[in-house]
């Protein structure tokens, strides 16, 4: 019987740095998630206190599907 004459290798393992848990919960985070329900209080706020006597809300939403498809479905420039 033939056996193998050089002796067995060892497999080498990278050593990685240890890992550390990632948070989720930063500052900036912080910051934007106050910035964002301050924004959508304001504009609670003005929806509410909004004096809308003379509104048709039909044709604001008319006006508004006119002006969209102008600006995303045909926009020119100039």
């Amino acid at each position: 019987m033939i056996e193998n004459s050089q002796p067995k290798t060892q497999v080498l393992q990278p050593s990685a740095p240890p890992t550390r848990s990632i948070s989720l919960v930063t500052r900036p985070r912080k910051i934007l998630r106050a910035v964002m329900i301050g924004l959508t209080l304001i504009s609670v706020y003005s929806l509410v206190t909004l004096n809308n006597a003379n509104l048709n809300i039909i044709d604001a939403l008319h006006s508004l599907g006119l002006n969209l498809n102008a600006m995303f479905l045909h926009p020119s420039v100039g």
